[in-house]
């Protein structure tokens, strides 16, 4: 057998029509043809990079596949050629065997030759590699188409966080040759609250075709009223997952204009394994709070449940803007306002207000058979009630008792400070008489005559007498005068006999009517006390030596 025939290396066809075989996608590597990557370029970003992942992972699988099956292959071939130079060596007579043979490695390759492993695994990297870029350059043609999406799409437009996080993560699936599924992150308190519906937007868009199936998995804020616990009387909220719609006992909704309408759509709503029927109107309009995502967390960690994965999330937020920038058909318009006129028209008091003003005018025009007979049927007229105390009237004539918490606490102020103005002057007047009864002690204490009208009123001595004032009970003509006195010239003392007189005044008064003299024994005109006299009277416990 020719030596040169089994050394001979492998037909250079033999990998390539493997590797071709195992190639399923020859555009770009990711793609099976140019139609089926156009149609998963135009999915949403979340299945797309779905599937790119999935490819990547089976082009590895199949790189290493390969691999193995090239090792095994050269592995055969060097078995077959050692067997093959100890059949030749066997035949070879002692004398004309060869002084020096070809030196091999371990595989039976010879040295200083290139193994085919080595090659593939080149080959490899450099797949490797060019699919790296390819991924690259798609990543930046969906950061640009995601940025003009964003700019034409307003709902979206919070969704670049969001992007931003899914681009890194597609950039750890392409390091990691075995992505594990906790990789996907779970919903965070603002994933939540970006897919959360308000009673608000019930009333926008629950009569939608479609409503049910679009919002089913969307989370809502519930109001479960009043802690017993806690005495504040302060609303307790719950975050709840809706599960599914019933319908039950209609009630009325009010609308971001103002008018009111009927529905009887319940959502039932779950907060861990526990499940509840809500009417609408139960959504608080207000976001989560940290504490109340923090309490759901610990509901379904102690439940066996976890929360959903964010593309999920992600995903009914699609649903939703779809829902609401949805083109309406003739037919599907006729029936969402036959859907609301019906409810409406069943509970408005239109028969009723029919009759009472048909009664008004019977009454007017004298007719008192005819306002019988209306009322007789208003009285027969069944009225029915919607659930929950709702009305179809107004919202203005429930304003006045359905106060804001602004008015609330303006309310309390306004009480507060009347309640403090009223200990106020209740304390000035316990302390107005205390005094009165201190001084009243003191009087006592230094032998004054005190009545009891001097108990209960302060009274203030007055020095000057004025002339146009007359005691109480008294009436004095204009031009009376008393003895031998002028009618405006001497103020009557007599009509201060009811003060209270100091006594070195008293001494005074009643030393001038005694004499009617002055100390160097001239008659003198009654004149009345003057401030030197009085103060020349006072007796200021001075003692002066003189020496």
């Amino acid at each position: 057998m020719d030596e040169s025939d089994s050394d001979a290396p492998s037909p250079p066809g033999t990998s390539g029509a493997m590797f071709d075989e195992d190639n399923k996608y020859p555009v770009e590597g990711l793609f099976a043809s140019e139609q089926e990557k156009e149609d998963i370029m135009a999915m949403r970003e979340v299945e797309r990079e779905s599937i790119l992942a999935e490819r990547v992972q089976e082009i590895e699988r199949q790189r290493q596949n390969r691999l193995l099956r090239q090792l095994v292959s050269s592995r055969d071939g060097a078995d077959k050629k050692e067997k093959k130079r100890k059949a030749n060596d066997a035949e070879l007579e002692d004398g004309q065997r060869k002084t020096s043979r070809q030196r091999t490695k371990v595989g039976g390759s010879k040295v200083g030759e290139r193994s085919a492993g080595i090659d593939a695994l080149q080959r490899a990297r450099a797949e490797k590699n060019d699919r790296q870029r390819r991924l690259a350059e798609d990543r930046e043609r969906n950061k640009d188409r995601n940025a003009a999406t964003s700019r034409d799409s307003p709902g979206r437009a919070g969704d670049a966080d969001s992007e931003v996080d899914w681009s890194e993560s597609r950039a750890r699936h392409s390091k990691s040759r075995t992505p594990e599924i906790r990789e996907i992150p779970f919903a965070d308190l603002r994933d939540v609250e970006r897919i959360r519906l308000s009673r608000s937007r019930f009333a926008q868009i629950c009569f939608y075709p479609g409503f049910e199936s679009a919002i089913t998995g969307c989370y809502v804020r519930i109001s479960i009223g009043p802690d017993p616990r806690a005495n504040d009387g302060v609303n307790v909220y719950r975050i709840g997952v809706i599960k599914r719609f019933a319908t039950g006992k209609p009630y009325a909704m009010e609308k971001a204009n103002g008018q009111t309408f009927v529905t009887d759509q319940y959502v039932v709503a779950a907060h861990g394994k526990s499940e509840r029927e809500w009417p609408f109107i139960a959504c608080s309009d207000s976001p989560f709070t940290e504490a109340e995502f923090n309490r759901l967390k610990a509901t379904l960690q102690a439940d066996g449940l976890n929360l959903p994965k964010r593309p999920a999330l992600v995903a009914k937020i699609d649903d939703i803007n779809n829902l609401r920038n949805r083109s309406w058909t003739d037919a599907e318009l006729d029936e969402k306002l036959q859907r609301e006129r019906t409810l409406k028209q069943k509970y408005a008091p239109t028969e009723r207000n029919r009759l009472l003003s048909s009664i008004e005018e019977a009454k007017r025009r004298g007719d008192h058979t005819k306002a019988s007979e209306l009322q007789d049927q208003l009285d027969t007229l069944e009225t029915p009630r919607l659930a929950f105390k709702t009305s179809l009237t107004p919202a203005k004539k429930v304003a006045g008792t359905a106060l804001s918490q602004q008015d609330r606490l303006a309310q309390l102020n306004i009480e507060n400070r009347r309640r403090n103005a009223e200990a106020v002057r209740k304390a000035q007047l316990k302390e107005k008489a205390k005094a009165r009864d201190s001084e009243a002690q003191g009087r006592i204490a230094r032998g004054e005559d005190v009545d009891a009208a001097s108990q209960r009123a302060r009274t203030q001595p007055k020095l000057v007498h004025n002339p146009s004032s007359t005691p109480e009970g008294k009436s004095t003509p204009a031009n009376d005068s008393g003895a031998s006195t002028p009618a405006y010239g001497t103020p009557k003392l007599g009509a201060t006999t009811s003060k209270i007189i100091l006594p070195h005044i008293a001494k005074l008064q009643e030393k001038s009517h005694a004499t009617g003299v002055d100390k160097k024994g001239i008659p003198q005109i009654h004149r009345p006390l003057m401030d030197d006299d009085i103060i020349g009277a006072l007796d200021l416990d001075i003692d002066v030596e003189i020496d």
